[in-house]
Order: C-alpha cells, then sequence, then structure tokens
C-alpha cells in the first residue's frame, strides 16, 4: 500500500495537511484534513477524488532505473528517439530538471514521464514495465 499516491492525488486539487486510508479497500475510511484555506469547491473536489479515484492508487509505487528506461527506448524505438528523450529533458526548466537529475528512478506511473514518451510516439507500457 503506498498512501502517498492518495495524499498527491487530493493535494493536485486541494490544499491539505494530510490523507489517511485506514483500510485500503473501503473508501468510507478514507480522509483527508483540509487546511484553513481551501475552498468549498477545493474540498468538494477532493472528496471527488476519494469517491472516484480506482483502489489501485493505493498500489506500492513501481520504480525503474533511469538506465533501464533508456536501453528499453533504443531497443524498442531505436537511437533517434533515445535522442529526442535526452532533447525534452535539456529543454526542461530548471525545477523540473533538477527534479529529475535528483530522482535516482522513475515512477512508472509518473503523468510526466508518461506524457513525454506519448508526445514522441513511444508507448509508454513498452517502456515502464
Amino acid at each position: 500500500m503506498n498512501p502517498s499516491k492518495l495524499h498527491n492525488a487530493i493535494a493536485a486539487v486541494c490544499p491539505i495537511n494530510g490523507a489517511s486510508a485506514e483500510n485500503e479497500s473501503d473508501k468510507k475510511t478514507w480522509f483527508f484534513y483540509a487546511e484553513k484555506s481551501a475552498t468549498p469547491e477545493q474540498i468538494s473536489a477532493a472528496q471527488s477524488v476519494i469517491d472516484n479515484v480506482d483502489l489501485s492508487i493505493l498500489d506500492d509505487v513501481k520504480f525503474i532505473t533511469k538506465n533501464t528506461a533508456y536501453d528499453r527506448i533504443e531497443l524498442t524505438y531505436g537511437k533517434e528517439k533515445l535522442n529526442q528523450v535526452f532533447d525534452i529533458l535539456d529543454n526542461l526548466d530548471r525545477v523540473n530538471r533538477r527534479r529529475y537529475d535528483d530522482a535516482q528512478d522513475i515512477d512508472c506511473s509518473n503523468f510526466l514521464v508518461i506524457s513525454m514518451l506519448q508526445s514522441i510516439g513511444i508507448n509508454p507500457e513498452d517502456i515502464l514495465y
């Protein structure tokens, strides 16, 4: 179980102090603690995340090493696609570039990584497994 995924999904729509899932298979035991600054709309959106999210959000995060991802891209799609990946990484803004450089591994469910791969015609399922 990976409760940080639930926390991150809720925090994306509402400022929160935390989230919990006492029983991962029973959404009635899932809670979030909105910050005082949260608007009623944000609180509603956070509750909607809980109500509508797939239970798999609590699955453990699966990671692969950067080198494994690079090897899979090159072997499956060729050196040209790998170079496209490097071009995208080279053009990241400073904050995202630092975040990427500091990461030891790649989260296989990371939306930004999936979107980047799709944007250059790579099926993420071919790489992130």
